[in-house]
């Protein structure tokens, strides 16, 4: 009788958990915010947004067509909860840290473009040509794509009547130089301080066996550059330049820091554990990161090993 409550104990909750996964929201729609643009400016922003979907996704893929004959695609910005990744010619990206809910509406990308001066192209189209998601079991979701062309008009910036410049009053030319002294010298005290408050706030430290740097940015990129002071020239051949990527990185989140290696060649460390390409990492106070029989720092929120 036992062994029969048992066995109705466990097919219970199999079939619970497998309502589970299979009642999971599978499916995205996503797309770019405006289906019209209209610039004026030499630069401008396209948002790539998740209308639906977001907490249901985990990570994916896309492709960006646009006529680079009129734009370059100068700078991708991810969301506040996406990190997203070029490889060859398309795009990965992945919720960074994998929080437990969020929103369901999100933004995912800002893609800047910088118009050519060469293009005489008053109306061009860019689109999302391709684009994969899967949720948190590997399972691909079902991608409604809407909004996926953004048609940009380039607007004339409108000139001033009469052709030529508007001169101000007179009067208006008359400072009163008490009042802009004050305010110069408001700047400079208000500067100096934010200047001396950066100096002095240490996020954390990275202590090696004969070294500490100390880290005040709460997103750093660390590589080859960082330990030239520290290791011999054979040792830091085996760390990744900054210019190629670095080789690793640690972001402050409001959960904690986590480290990401996506570039290094030879893989990072944490606590005997590779991490390269396993996306962000949760790290706390007295981690050792290290790339084997190169380099191990301990990472300390108070200068102690």
């Amino acid at each position: 009788m036992k062994l029969n409550k048992f066995v109705l104990f466990t097919i219970f909750h199999f079939y619970v958990l497998l309502a589970f996964v299979v009642c999971q929201p599978n499916s995205i729609q996503v797309g770019f915010e405006n289906k019209l643009t209209k610039v004026s400016s030499e630069s401008f922003n396209l948002t790539l947004i998740i209308f639906s979907g977001s907490n249901s996704t985990l990570a994916g893929e896309f492709n960006l067509s646009y006529p680079i004959n009129y734009v370059n695609l100068t700078r991708v910005t991810a969301g506040q909860y996406w990190t997203i990744v070029k490889e060859n010619n398309k795009y990965l990206f992945y919720r960074t840290p994998p929080v437990s809910k969020i929103e369901d509406r999100t933004t995912l990308a800002v893609f800047t473009f910088k118009r050519k001066v060469s293009s005489s192209s008053t109306k061009f189209n860019i689109s999302i040509t391709l684009f994969k998601a899967a949720n948190e079991y590997g399972k691909d979701l079902v991608v409604d794509l809407i909004n996926e062309n953004a048609t940009v008009f380039i607007v004339e910036q409108e000139e001033s009547s009469g052709g030529g410049f508007v001169s101000a009053p007179v009067a208006a030319l008359n400072y009163n130089w008490v009042l802009v002294g004050a305010i110069a010298a408001a700047s400079v005290i208000v500067l100096s301080a934010l200047y001396l408050r950066s100096r002095s706030s240490i996020e954390y430290f990275l202590i090696g066996n004969n070294f500490s740097i100390s880290v005040s940015k709460p997103d750093t990129t660390f590589g080859r550059e960082d330990f030239l002071k520290f290791l011999s020239a054979d040792k830091l051949s085996y760390i990744t330049r900054k210019s190629k990527g670095g080789q690793f990185r640690i972001k402050k989140f409001t959960n904690g820091y986590y480290i990401i290696d996506n570039y290094s060649t030879n893989g990072t460390y944490v606590n005997g554990v590779n991490i390269k390409g396993k996306g962000y990492v949760p790290i706390r106070n007295g981690d050792r990161i290290s790339i084997p029989n190169i380099l191990e720092v301990v990472f300390s929120t108070s200068n102690k090993r």
